[in-house]
Parts: C-alpha cells; structure tokens; sequence
C-alpha cells in the first residue's frame, strides 16, 4: 500500500447504509458476500437497531468500504465474526482492507474485548483471502454454501 494513502475507519451514518446497499447489490461484489439484507428497509432496521459494531472505511476522504463484527459472544468458537467489504474497485489489491482489517481489530479488542474472531468467506474471494491471511487468521474449517466451496478462518487476539 502507497504509504501516503490514509486509511480512516469512521462511524457509521445513516446515508452510508444507502450507498453500501447500492454498492453491494452489483454483481462484482454480491458473489462474495454470504448474506446481506435484502431491501434498503431492513438495512435501515439493522442500522437503527444497532445489532452490529460497524465503521465506514474511507480512503483519502473518500467513502470506500464498511468492516463490521456481528454475531457477538454467541458461542465459545468464537466472539465475533468479522466481514469487510471494499465496493469501490478503484482501490481493491492496495492493502485498504488489510490495513483496515487490522486497525478495526486493535479497535474492537480494546473496545468490545473481543478475544477470537471469525470469518466466513468463498473459496473464490481470493482478496478477502489474502487479507485475513495478511492479518494472521488461519484456516480451520471448509464446507460447501449454496453449492459454493466456503472457509472459516479463526484468530485469536
């Protein structure tokens, strides 16, 4: 990653669940995604109700992604489960979200005292893999999701 681009993680506001809706409707993205709200609606619901730890990602003042952890203390495999998305392919293979991925996980240790977080990703979703990897999670599990090859990637904090 150029060391000049600055990568912030921001709170989440209302009018980025519009454009994060819209962006992961496209094609390029949905395939890599393994469940997302299916109308603006029940976005909005999930955002107001505040059921997950989320932040923006924006890059040089610029929105391009969310990373949020969900599905908190719901079991002793893990403490959360972590998903990031980069929509804007402008800034896909430079490190965004492996940069992104390792400051929202100092954030959400000190601040969530998440100590074992998950990932559930495609086989296919070759960046996401690298990014996890990147950061230290390893491997623990694969299955098949909607006829599609999976992993479950683990790190302990």
């Amino acid at each position: 990653m150029d060391k000049k681009v600055k990568v912030q993680l921001l709170k989440q506001e209302e009018n980025h669940v519009y454009i994060f809706f819209e962006e992961t409707k496209k094609d390029k993205i949905c395939k890599y995604m393994h469940s997302l709200p299916n109308t603006i609606q029940e976005n909005l619901k999930e955002y107001k109700r505040n059921c997950n730890y989320r932040r923006v990602i924006y890059v040089d003042n610029q929105y391009v992604g969310d990373i949020w952890c969900h599905s908190l203390f719901q079991t002793n495999k893990y403490d959360a489960l972590i998903s990031c998305c980069v929509f804007n392919e402008k800034y896909w293979n430079k490190g965004i979200a492996s940069k992104s991925m390792n400051l929202f996980l100092e954030e959400i240790k000190g601040k969530l005292f998440v100590q074992k977080v998950g990932a559930y990703l495609y086989e296919n979703n070759l960046g996401s893999i690298r990014v996890l990897e990147k950061n230290n999670f390893k491997r623990v599990d694969e299955f098949f999701e909607k006829d599609q090859k999976a992993f479950f990637y683990l790190k302990e904090l």
